[in-house]
């Protein structure tokens, strides 16, 4: 599948309009649900409903204490779930879109242009087929599973907050899913990444080691799934 850099995106709901009994001013909203995301990601890559609620409470308790207890606990939670979480996650979505296109650039920093050609946004879909069916390139995802020393700089380099300790499986999880996109011919769809995530993170809890296989049988998965679905 032809997948362009731009394309390695989590895509999932739908924008909703910012509900205004959050804050008076849009930009307030916009500000709280920015500095929530700031303080889950990256250590929380996909933070549950609630974690996102918890952690606005907490930033409400200091930037506008009496604004639940206005409204009532049982209103607070009606508008937190009917309105504001799908514009928060959205927020958190976005995060991780930018997270996702640093492990990129790290990925090519850390291989070198000697060991992995470069390309960017302007690259055709052809091009990049060519690119992916290189054997430099093969052989780059081949080590992404095989060398710990790169999945760690790449991860270091991304995730530098934890430079000091040793990165989470979480963080782990997430940086191969993205360099299969980028790098495997076979990479199913961008949508598929937090399926890649959470089966990485089984495989880790079982001490297993992480295989290309995990994601060929997720993208096999899907591909039959798509099948039944235009029969």
């Amino acid at each position: 599948m032809n997948i362009r850099l731009n394309a390695i995106l989590i895509i999932s709901d739908q924008d909703y309009d910012i509900s205004p009994a959050l804050a008076e001013e849009t930009d307030s909203s916009h500000r709280a649900y920015k500095e929530v995301v700031k303080k889950l990601l990256p250590d929380v890559l996909f933070p549950t409903h609630i974690e996102y609620r918890d952690a606005l409470e907490e930033y409400l308790s200091v930037y506008a204490s009496h604004f639940i207890e206005s409204i009532g606990r049982n209103s607070w939670v009606s508008l937190f779930g009917d309105k504001i979480f799908a514009e928060i996650k959205n927020k958190g979505r976005s995060k991780r879109n930018d997270i996702a296109a640093h492990i990129c650039n790290a990925m090519f920093t850390t291989f070198g242009k000697d060991r992995l050609e470069r390309i960017d946004n302007n690259t055709f879909p052809v091009k990049i087929t060519e690119w992916k069916n290189s054997k430099k390139t093969k052989k780059a995802y081949e080590e992404l599973f095989t060398n710990h020393e790169l999945l760690s700089k790449i991860g270091y380099s991304v995730f530098r907050s934890h430079k000091e300790e040793e990165l989470s499986t979480m963080h782990c999880a997430y940086i191969l899913p993205i360099c299969d996109i980028l790098l495997n011919l076979k990479s199913s769809n961008d949508r598929s990444v937090t399926r890649h995530v959470y089966a990485f993170l089984r495989a880790f809890e079982k001490n297993s080691p992480a295989t290309p296989q995990i994601m060929e049988e997720i993208t096999e998965a899907e591909e039959k799934k798509a099948e039944k679905a235009t029969k």
